[in-house]
């Protein structure tokens, strides 16, 4: 899960940032394929870059605290993250 949500918010990301730089072919410049190709330009026009960048830091947090040592249960790690993912998109 995490190795796939970490793909997806860069991909996001890198979308964003070319869309920003220059509007054509963010798509290819963002070396999207497959069905993130369709589904990333969609996805991308529902988030910020500062939102974006929040949720990268988020995720490296909970995936330094599920593979680090913690005093939390690592479902409760990903429950937080998950939790914290919605509660920003939903303001």
């Amino acid at each position: 899960m995490l190795s796939w949500l970490s793909t997806r918010l860069q991909q996001l990301l890198m979308y964003r940032w070319y869309e920003q730089k220059d509007g054509c072919s963010a798509a290819s410049r963002a070396r999207l394929f497959g069905d993130a190709r369709k589904r990333v330009p969609k996805e991308a026009q529902r988030w910020k870059g500062k939102d974006l960048m929040n949720a990268i830091r988020q995720l490296a947090r909970a995936e330094m605290q599920l593979k680090g040592s913690s005093v939390e249960d690592k479902p409760v790690v990903l429950e937080r993250l998950v939790l914290n993912l919605i509660q920003s998109r939903s303001v």
